[in-house]
């Protein structure tokens, strides 16, 4: 486990329970990994992907939990705790959604090779500290882009450069590079646009 991972605690024996459940097929097991797990992974998800709302969150939740039944004969213990291995669907479907939408997200079946080894991730388990006016209002301007701008927004806040590479970007949206510098100019104009709306000062 990585420092960033969530923390695990499936030596319980709540834990081991669902667990078992999960594995005798009995469907009433999914509530109960949402219940034990949902809000800590939620949270998770929610730190590395900024930008995502609460209704995005709740949504890969919930497709993060069919993945998980339709993986659940395949489940070790021994790779990595429910929490975890709930975790890395939930993250895998995460990235799909800043990828491509939902519209496709969805229909992208999650496998092994996807959730394992473990990907890193904010710690979760601390209780959500609230966001500066700001960042609120980024991530509401943000949510109302087009879903090919949101996309190249999110892949430049997350660039370890200034911006995410333009090639890149074209390759995964499916569209030529210099439309990827417009739709990236239109984006920056509409948050531009929306900040100094709401009454912020800028350049």
């Amino acid at each position: 486990m990585t420092a960033n991972e969530p923390k695990m605690d499936d030596a319980s024996h709540s834990a081991l329970d669902i667990i078992q459940q999960l594995l005798r097929d009995e469907e009433s097991a999914l509530g109960a990994v949402l219940r034990a797990h949902g809000p800590v992974v939620g949270a998770a998800i929610k730190r590395k992907y900024c930008v995502l709302n609460s209704h995005d969150i709740d949504d890969i939740l919930s497709t993060a939990l069919v993945e998980l039944w339709k993986l659940r004969s395949q489940f070790d213990p021994k790779k990595g705790s429910l929490r975890a291995t709930f975790f890395r669907i939930a993250d895998h479907v995460a990235l799909d959604l800043m990828r491509h939408g939902w519209h496709k997200a969805r229909r992208r079946e999650v496998s092994l090779h996807d959730i394992y080894p473990a990907k890193s991730a904010d710690e979760a388990g601390s209780s959500e500290v609230e966001k500066p006016p700001i960042e609120q209002h980024m991530r509401q301007i943000v949510d109302s882009l087009p879903e090919a701008y949101r996309y190249i927004i999110l892949a430049d806040a997350c660039a370890r450069d200034r911006v995410a590479s333009t090639a890149l970007l074209a390759q995964e949206l499916d569209i030529p590079e210099g439309t990827v510098r417009v739709y990236r100019s239109r984006a920056m104009a509409s948050i531009r646009t929306e900040l100094r709306r709401l009454g912020y000062s800028l350049p």
